[in-house]
């Protein structure tokens, strides 16, 4: 199946700085957003918006936030098939 397979016993000493570094560039990156105000500003809510102007506005303006949640669900379904994988092997 491949090297994920077996359970590491434990954190090694890159995964740590891996995680570290990870964890701090997410926050350095809010922070600076945050501080300069410079996040992006939805369009005015209408209710003839069309589907090509919602797109636009998603793949214009929201493209980091769309990235980073499409990330977090690539993560949790690796992180579902290790699960499931460890309790077969405890079976």
């Amino acid at each position: 199946i491949g090297p994920l397979y077996r359970r590491p016993k434990e954190w090694t000493t890159a995964g740590k700085f891996g995680a570290a570094l990870g964890v701090a560039l997410v926050t350095l990156f809010m922070f600076v957003r945050f501080v300069t105000g410079t996040f992006p500003r939805g369009g005015k809510p209408s209710f003839d918006m069309t589907t090509k102007e919602i797109g636009r506005l998603f793949f214009d303006n929201l493209v980091l936030p769309f990235e980073l949640i499409s990330l977090l669900i690539v993560v949790a379904i690796l992180g579902a098939i290790m699960l499931a994988l460890f309790s077969r092997g405890n079976k």
